[in-house]
């Protein structure tokens, strides 16, 4: 009788009605190793491979963007400032989904410059992120490292000449210097 008085809690407990696991048919298989992953990852839980993820299983992806290495390959996000952000909860929602400060966040868009907003792992994931940005009214555009080419030094251009039907650039070159 104790027991039946203590555990009348339980009864008050809201019953859990919805099935919170994936359906078979909604897994994705590796085509590295063949195991079931859930549909709500880019990579498989068992070997890493990039999963093929169709467009009805990347409804349910959500980006998990982390901050990378300096030597890894990355794809950028970068704001184009095409349609104005004005709702503070909207922004509040693409600083959530960026991991980004919200004062970092209102300085890039009020700016109205095409500036950087977030660095993926893979295209996959940057784009992922591109849809869910779009979602909320932010237009993007994605462009990877080697696009960039931000290892490369910046060449100044010091002239130009017009010859026939030709442009020439005239590029700065490093001068020596001479000690004497």
């Amino acid at each position: 009788m104790e027991n039946a008085h203590l555990d009348e809690w339980l009864n008050d407990l809201p019953i859990q009605t919805e099935n919170i696991a994936f359906k078979s048919d909604e897994m994705i298989r590796c085509v590295k190793c063949e195991r079931a992953n859930p549909p709500n990852r880019l990579k498989c839980l068992y070997c890493v491979a990039e999963l093929e993820i169709s467009e009805t299983q990347s409804r349910y992806l959500k980006p998990n963007l982390r901050k990378l290495e300096f030597w890894e390959k990355g794809f950028n996000l970068i704001y184009t400032p095409n349609s104005p952000v004005s709702s503070d909860t909207t922004r509040t929602e693409i600083a959530k989904l960026l991991k980004m400060e919200r004062e970092v966040l209102n300085k890039i868009i009020e700016a109205g410059k095409t500036l950087p907003l977030a660095r993926a792992e893979s295209e996959k994931e940057a784009e992922i992120t591109q849809n869910c940005l779009l979602e909320l009214g932010v237009e993007t555009r994605i462009l990877s490292d080697e696009i960039l080419a931000i290892e490369k030094p910046t060449r100044r251009l010091r002239g130009f000449e017009f010859l026939d039907d030709k442009l020439i650039l005239i590029f700065l070159t490093k001068m020596k210097s001479s000690k004497s």
